[in-house]
């Protein structure tokens, strides 16, 4: 099982986001978190990737407890293990589609071969449909490309576990379902399982599991 979440449960001073949430997740499986607006969700998805610690319970990533883990570990286990997309996708203005890919390998412990992980990013914007676009900074994008260009830089370090949030949430129907076609492949082709927050029924319809809020269990 490559995530295991225990009695997670959240809350800020008095107020109770979540309690005793309970789920696991298998490598290469895809889940939407659906519910309705401020029920937790991206808080929820926050603890996940270790983002915020929960107030309790557990979350295990390929067996390790990342409410054990200082900032430091959990920041080495983010950059090797978890990719993120944003609804917003956070890409430098200054930086083409190819050096916003490649940022997070800086945050790698180890130091990767630059030729290799350079063709690694050039395969990863090819396989997002953006051959010949990878000099291109952002303002030079749409909206749909930007977010794939997010997507890339998610995988580059080949986590084993992406965090969406809303990833679809930005863009118009087209824009929105191309994205939805390429975050799905991706999960396809790599294996790396998925979990999207998500206000979307034709995206978590896509999915091959839902955690509902509004029911507090996972279907």
């Amino acid at each position: 099982m490559l995530l295991d979440v225990r009695d997670l449960s959240k809350s800020y001073g008095d107020t109770q986001v979540f309690s005793a949430l309970s789920f696991t997740i298998a490598a290469g499986e895809t889940v939407a978190v659906v519910g309705p607006s401020g029920c937790g969700k991206s808080t929820l998805l926050n603890c996940l990737g270790g983002l915020d610690r929960p107030t309790g319970g557990s979350v295990q990533l390929d067996g390790r407890d990342l409410t054990t883990l200082n900032d430091d570990e959990l920041a080495a286990l983010r950059a090797s293990a978890i990719g993120f997309v944003f609804q917003d996708h956070h890409l430098l203005p200054q930086l083409s589609a190819l050096e916003n890919v490649l940022l997070p390998t800086l945050a790698l412990a180890k130091k990767l071969d630059e030729a290799q992980v350079r063709a690694a990013a050039r395969e990863l914007l090819a396989k997002v449909g953006l051959t010949g676009k990878e000099d291109r900074r952002p303002a030079q994008l749409s909206g749909g490309e930007r977010q794939r260009v997010a997507l890339a830089r998610a995988l580059i370090n080949k986590p084993k576990l992406i965090l969406a949030d809303e990833p679809t949430g930005a863009l118009d129907v087209a824009n929105a379902t191309a994205v939805a076609d390429v975050l799905l492949a991706l999960n396809r082709d790599t294996g790396t399982a998925l979990v999207a927050v998500t206000h979307s029924p034709a995206l978590a319809a896509r999915m091959s599991r839902q955690i509902d809020f509004a029911q507090g269990v996972s279907a």
